[in-house]
């Protein structure tokens, strides 16, 4: 069993009335119980901002921040400071989790001594669908299977590289 560490999962959410409950719901469940939930709504003008607001009303570990549209990143840097856990994991709002991932991602990062722990994730599309999202950092795409791989700094600067001269769907175009 892995050491329960404060996890901060931070979501931007923006216009994600369709698919918000899901994301939320799926880290409630999570089997790895010690977490807060940040919500950084972005300027949304349909629903998501009640939506949160419910959720952070019923749940003490989730927290709504809001804010003027500023974009993704603006939203996540705001999560981060006001993140209270050792630990600090994105979601996007369209994004949901098994019910292990949690405790699986920190299991391997305690295993592993790793600054960064990336897995393959679910992505739920505008229309509700589940689409698998798997990640690569090798050059000639060949996804993640699932089993555990340590990249060195250099393996790392490699794929970075390749990807600014060949921007496409790799993991580093995912937060």
């Amino acid at each position: 069993m892995c050491k329960q560490r404060l996890i901060s999962i931070i979501v931007p959410v923006f216009n994600a009335e369709n698919f918000l409950a899901r994301s939320v719901e799926s880290v409630l469940s999570q089997d790895y119980e010690k977490f807060e939930l940040l919500l950084i709504n972005d300027g949304s003008i349909d629903d998501s901002e009640n939506i949160c607001h419910e959720f952070a009303t019923r749940n003490n570990k989730i927290k709504l921040i809001s804010q003027t549209n500023k974009g993704p990143a603006a939203a996540r840097n705001l999560g981060v400071k006001h993140a209270a856990g050792e630990l600090v994991f994105f979601l996007d709002a369209d994004d949901f989790l098994a019910k292990n991932a949690l405790k699986k991602l920190v299991e391997l990062y305690e295993q592993s001594n790793a600054d960064m722990v990336l897995s393959n994730f679910n992505k739920l599309t505008d229309k509700c669908r589940i689409v698998e999202q798997k990640i690569s950092f090798d050059l000639d795409n060949h996804y993640y299977d699932g089993e555990k791989e340590n990249l060195d700094q250099e393996a790392i600067k490699k794929f970075v590289r390749h990807f600014l001269k060949f921007p496409s769907n790799h993991l580093v175009s995912y937060c």
